[in-house]
């Protein structure tokens, strides 16, 4: 559903963003990424939000920001490292 901006799923994402399995901690990440490609803005402000929560959800963020074809622009990556830093 995040592929065509669809972001209800987004709370029942962060929750497996925690998730013991590797591999569904990934899947998370990919999700997210297939979110930046339709609409970054919206997952950038999504991404500021988990940024503060556990860290396995800080996790998410940088494996779904730090995706290269979604740092294709300049203000994206001034963005994104913006909210790394913090």
């Amino acid at each position: 559903m995040l592929a065509v901006g669809d972001a209800s799923v987004l709370p029942e994402l962060r929750g497996l963003a925690a998730d013991p399995r590797w591999r569904i901690r990934e899947a998370v990440a990919i999700a997210l990424q297939r979110m930046g490609e339709v609409d970054f803005p919206a997952l950038l402000e999504e991404m500021r939000r988990w940024a503060a929560a556990t860290a396995l959800e800080r996790r998410a963020v940088v494996a779904a920001l730090c995706e290269p074809r979604l740092l294709a622009e300049p203000a994206r990556i001034r963005n994104v490292l913006a909210l790394l830093e913090r």
